[in-house]
């Protein structure tokens, strides 16, 4: 090799490696693709078509009516977060709702934000304790805020039951919706 050429050959590679700690990025192969945790995958169980049968009540005062819902939840890709998309049959005709549920590993808890055809919108908080996945809501009533409390108790790997509560303005809870859910079989794409 000439000293030209031996030259040309020191400065590319000085030159490479200038640009390799500058950006190291560049100098990985491939970088890792971040990966949902295991609490995220958790949601997962309420991916799928879901049928729910119960009661329901217009407020905590009514009497109980006969509710019926349908529900699909979706994974958005990557498998960070699920979207639910419901439509429920009760006394105040069909509601339609979407729910976007999340894990948020820095505090540890899972949070929905949900949204419906009546214009409320619903913040939700959650833990699964044991059996059960127990979320505290507030959303806006008849223009006062509300505290509730949503459980979900895991029966089978195609069935749970699920209670809405309100809290009472001096505590303690009343129940506003109750019934059971189950997993219907996947449509064909």
């Amino acid at each position: 090799m000439t000293k030209v050429g031996a030259a040309i050959a020191i400065c590319l590679l000085m030159g490479t490696t200038a640009i390799a700690q500058m950006n190291p990025l560049q100098s990985q192969t491939q970088q890792a693709v971040p990966q949902p945790s295991p609490q995220q995958l958790a949601m997962g169980y309420f991916a799928g078509p879901w049928k729910l049968t119960g009661t329901t009540r217009i407020s905590p005062a009514s009497p109980a009516a006969e509710y019926r819902a349908t529900a699909t939840g979706e994974w958005i890709p990557g498998n960070f977060f699920l979207e639910i998309r419901y439509v429920t049959h009760g006394p105040m005709g069909d509601i339609h709702m979407v729910r976007m549920m999340e894990y948020n590993p820095a505090d540890s808890v899972y949070t929905y934000n949900e949204y419906n055809s009546l214009g409320e919108h619903v913040v939700a908080v959650g833990k699964i304790e044991g059996q059960k996945w127990v979320w505290n809501t507030t959303k806006k009533l008849n223009g006062v805020m509300t505290k509730g409390r949503y459980i979900t108790t895991f029966v089978t790997q195609d069935a749970y039951s699920f209670k809405s509560e309100v809290q009472k303005p001096g505590g303690g809870w009343l129940t506003v919706t109750e019934g059971t859910a189950t997993r219907m079989p996947a449509q064909n794409q």
